[in-house]
């Protein structure tokens, strides 16, 4: 064995980095090669517990038949195991039994007092009995903790949801350390107890080392004017609109100062007030995400582009604007529904015009905004776009509610310019009329730039003229060996409104054509990592008509065997 290995550090670090690739039971085996494994090998195979049934395989069988307490001996053999876990993941939908966290909840004095002393982070998820479990997990909120997520519980003033309230409160004292805190009630935000949002107004105020929050907006301006003083808060993700009404507090104007904050997420009824809440703040953060109740029109959106670019902080690097998502998955879905029928012509669309605000902010990496507008931009649009923000990464404008009908101005020259001129793109949502790319460009895309870092490119209702032609010029301008066509992992998307012109006319862009351009990219990508000269600048394009053919009959071939694949 290396010398090396025999530095627990380094053993540590090796372990830690290869723990993704192996199987528990090879931890396992490993703990039982020799001393020197055996204490960080059982550190990376018990630091994290998806549920807490697993210690079953190391509770005395009798205490399992009996349901009997466990002996101070019985207890000093659990607690080398528990004493091991950083991270504990719990789930209703899969309950943990009441009588393992019965024999948890007490250890024996001579263990100290807690039963998991070195737990680092601790998430429950998910009341499918629709009752409060919390109180019953409280033993689990120990000093060391710096993360605790109570996702999804269920609004109620039960006596197991007074529980809640409590142990929610007594989280200050019992987690002195949290950084990252989460507490939420899913799609049922508006339904819970004034009373419990208090609890966590209450309990928040008081936890000074807080860094990262989501939970729902406190329910009056001095809530707010609390959160505000956090002094080391950096992310708020606040899952209900804050308050807006009463600017003064004893007549003076309200001010939130959030001195280190870098990201806000925040839900709002309406954009009118979006500006006036983030007028209250002292400097706009660097990441904003807006999910709206009800869309905004034209104008209110380039208000709100406009009044951004007020707020003192020119390096703004992203804005997020969605539909905020209300009731179940099913509901959300129909309320959305609405933003897919957006067709009207006489309806003003979204230009160039409506974006020129948000050039100032050059530090710009993401991009991304849902609207119930139409799309009209232009190749020129993108150039001028993608020139104002060279550091772009996330670049997406109604990525699944369309652009709606009528000429689309975008063609392949729009990807050629965010290619050329955003170097760092991972993720671009716009679609491209490309009906005119029937024949393999005789000059090299882009100038022969690629960009080797995207794994989604998303091209909504495009227009496809040769379906080859369009995955081997993608294969030539995005190099990244994550990028593929298709549907899952990292792809080249399209919508089920996608067009393709046959000769014949425009037909929809069935999904087995589609399948047949991720096989051609998945082929294309096997030869180019044979060969690598096979794309590249002008030294090696246009790519040899052999290989053209090939791709056409790969694709050709793919048609046919998923010709029974119905219609999106």
């Amino acid at each position: 064995m290396h010398q090396a290995l025999l530095i627990s550090e380094v053993l540590n670090v090796v372990l830690r980095c290869v723990k993704n690739i192996i199987e528990y039971r090879d931890l396992a085996i490993l703990a039982r090669t020799c001393k020197a494994f055996q204490e960080p090998a059982l550190d990376v195979l018990w630091e994290q517990a998806w549920h807490l049934p697993r210690l079953l395989n190391v509770i005395p069988e009798r205490v399992l038949i009996d349901v009997k307490p466990l002996t101070s001996a019985e207890w000093s053999y659990l607690y080398a195991y528990t004493r091991r876990m950083r991270e504990i993941i719990l789930s209703e939908w899969d309950p943990t039994p009441s009588f393992i966290l019965d024999l948890l909840y007490d250890p024996p004095p001579h263990l100290g007092a807690h039963a998991f002393p070195r737990l680092r982070r601790l998430r429950i998820d998910g009341y499918r009995t629709g009752k409060h479990r919390i109180p019953d997990y409280r033993f689990l909120l120990v000093p060391t903790l710096e993360t605790v997520e109570m996702r999804s519980l269920r609004p109620g003033e039960s006596k197991s949801g007074s529980q809640t309230k409590k142990v929610i409160m007594s989280l200050p004292e019992a987690c002195p350390a949290l950084k990252n805190l989460t507490i939420t009630w899913g799609d049922q935000t508006a339904d819970v107890p004034v009373g419990m949002l208090l609890a966590v107004e209450e309990a928040v105020g008081r936890l000074d080392q807080l860094e990262v929050l989501q939970c729902p907006a406190p329910t009056g301006v001095e809530g707010m004017v609390a959160l505000g003083k956090l002094a080391r808060l950096e992310v708020l993700m606040l899952d209900s609109p804050p308050p807006i009404s009463g600017n003064l507090i004893a007549g003076k104007p309200v001010k939130y100062e959030f001195a280190e904050l870098h990201s806000l997420d925040f839900e709002t009824r309406n954009m009118e007030d979006v500006n006036a809440f983030l007028s209250q703040l002292g400097r706009l953060p660097d990441g904003l995400k807006v999910q709206y109740h009800t869309a905004p029109s034209l104008s209110e959106l380039e208000s709100f582009f406009a009044h951004l670019t007020t707020l003192n902080n020119p390096d703004v690097s992203g804005i997020t604007l969605d539909k905020a998502r209300i009731g179940s998955a099913a509901d959300d879905f129909l309320h959305l529904a609405p933003l897919l029928n957006h067709d009207d012509p006489a309806s003003p669309p979204l230009t160039l015009a409506t974006l020129k605000p948000l050039m100032s902010f050059t530090s710009l990496c993401t991009l991304d905004i849902t609207v119930p507008l139409r799309v009209i931009l232009t190749d020129d649009d993108i150039e001028e776009l993608s020139c104002a923000w060279p550091h772009l990464r996330h670049f997406s404008i109604n990525e699944h509610r369309g652009w709606g009908s009528g000429a689309l101005l975008t063609t392949i020259e729009s990807l050629y310019s965010l290619v050329w001129n955003c170097p760092d793109l991972e993720h671009i949502a716009m679609p491209i009329d490309a009906s005119a790319l029937i024949e393999v460009p005789d000059e090299v895309p882009a100038g022969g730039a690629r960009n080797d870092r995207a794994f989604q490119v998303h091209m909504g209702a495009s227009r496809v003229g040769d379906p080859v032609v369009l995955v081997i010029v993608l294969a030539q301008i995005f190099e990244g060996r994550r990028l593929r066509v298709g549907h899952r992992h990292a792809e080249v998307a399209f919508d089920p409104a996608a067009t393709w012109h046959d000769g014949s006319g425009e037909k929809g862009l069935a999904r087995n054509y589609q399948m047949a351009m991720n096989r051609c990219m998945r082929e294309l990508r096997e030869i180019e990592k044979e060969d690598p000269e096979v794309f590249g600048d002008e030294d090696v394009w246009p790519p040899h008509e052999d290989l053209v053919e090939e791709m056409r009959e790969v694709f050709a071939g793919t048609v046919r065997e998923f010709a029974h694949i119905g219609p999106w």
